[in-house]
């Protein structure tokens, strides 16, 4: 639907169940902490969804700016149409405002109501990241009437325009050559792969910091990094496939920026891409090296231990006693890194795990992370359904064909 059309209906349901009249965008904006949900209801009845009634008021008062730009009433109508609503990327739950894909290029429009033209700039440049891997380029705009602020970012030249010609803005608009998708045409357009960066297979665009994290990683890592002394041992527990080695690894190389002397003891024998990092600067050494490091924790600012769910306990290793009791001990400050899932040997324990994370709660803070990006969903419930028969079974969409099954007899 084009926003003209859009608003309209918007105001129409308003109007119908509000008590008192509505005659401009103030009365509606006052009106709309009463009868929000009304309108959220009958909106998600035909297909949109905005995250609350802030967002929808800019939207409505984004209408009203591109009446500023020169356009008439049949511009908007003819060309506002077939914009996405709030596009979520499958698997890494990036979401777009507006966004719009056509054969010469793309529009990314965001709404902002409570914001900053930095953190403004700060989410366009975000958006090129996901973007950029799409066939067309994409024009990138975040709008915000709150501050009066509409701003452009171009990405070839990485400069921010925050004088937007509105004759230009509505030349780009009614100048896309629109590319029309459904859903799932859309959805395929994104590979995940491009947004997965792992500090050892990818390590020039880790070094580089081509890649983002989560809000959720984002505030983990403001938690750690600015440490008191009454959380000095941290824990990150996940599943694979959450993020959690470039969470860590992240973290290395920000203390490392900070020349803090940290240490990652990674828990088996190092890989290549590991003694590649070692070469510019970081200091990552091998379980074998778990003891010496133990025994001089207090060499070191930070201790961070991956795969901590490795540590062996019992016969010729005290490893879960040794780290325990450095962490006690030490003036360093820890961070373990762990899934007790994820058992490789037979003198691996998950109750180590348990313990471990146990000490962990009771003097420090452990946070948790959920978000699953590496895994294919569809993938993943078969596999779950196959070794473990539910009571009643749910039909997998498998549209794309991406599992087959083949038995072989011998």
């Amino acid at each position: 639907m084009d926003f003209e059309s859009l608003t309209r209906y918007v105001l129409q349901v308003a109007r119908t169940s509000n008590d008192t009249s509505i005659n401009n965008l103030d009365d509606f904006e006052r009106s709309l902490d009463n009868i929000y949900e009304v309108v959220e209801e009958r909106l998600r009845q035909i297909g949109y969804q905005f995250k609350n009634e802030r967002e929808l008021v800019t939207f409505v008062k984004f209408l009203n700016f591109l009446y500023t730009c020169d356009m008439s009433t049949n511009d908007i109508i003819c060309h506002t149409d077939d914009f996405l609503f709030g596009y979520v990327i499958p698997q890494i739950n990036k979401e777009f405002d507006l966004l719009r894909f056509g054969e010469n290029y793309n529009i990314n429009i965001e709404l902002k109501s409570d914001t900053t033209v930095e953190s403004q700039k700060e989410q366009l440049i975000k958006n090129h990241f996901y973007l950029n891997f799409l066939s067309k380029p994409t024009k990138y705009f975040s709008y915000s009437p709150d501050i009066s602020s509409f701003i452009e970012y171009d990405p070839v030249t990485g400069n921010f325009n925050e004088n937007v010609g509105k004759s230009y803005f509505k030349e780009v608009i009614c100048q896309q050559v629109i590319s029309q998708y459904n859903l799932e045409e859309v959805d395929n357009l994104f590979d995940i792969k491009n947004y997965l960066v792992s500090p050892f297979n990818d390590i020039d665009r880790f070094l580089e910091s081509k890649y983002f994290l989560t809000s959720h990683q984002q505030d983990i890592v403001k938690e750690i990094v600015e440490v008191d002394e009454n959380k000095r041992i941290v824990g990150i527990k996940g599943n694979p496939g959450t993020g959690k080695s470039l969470l860590i690894y992240h973290i290395a190389k920000i203390l490392k920026q900070q020349s803090k002397k940290a240490i990652i003891i990674h828990g088996a024998s190092l890989n290549e891409g590991q003694y590649e990092l070692n070469k510019h600067g970081f200091n990552i050494v091998p379980i074998t090296s778990f003891s010496t490091v133990m025994e001089n924790s207090n060499q070191y600012d930070f201790i961070i231990i991956d795969e901590a769910q490795r540590l062996r306990e019992g016969g010729r290793y005290n490893q879960l006693t040794e780290l325990t009791k450095a962490m006690i001990s030490s003036n360093s400050s820890f961070i373990v890194s762990m899934d007790g899932r994820q058992i490789l040997s037979p003198d691996e324990n998950s109750n180590n795990a348990t313990l471990l994370y146990d000490f962990i709660k009771e003097r420090g803070e452990v946070f948790g992370l959920k978000d699953r990006f590496r895994t294919n969903p569809t993938m993943s419930d078969f596999i779950k359904l196959l070794f473990k028969r539910p009571e009643q079974f749910t039909k997998i969409d498998n549209k794309n064909k991406k599992i087959s099954v083949k038995f072989f007899y011998n």
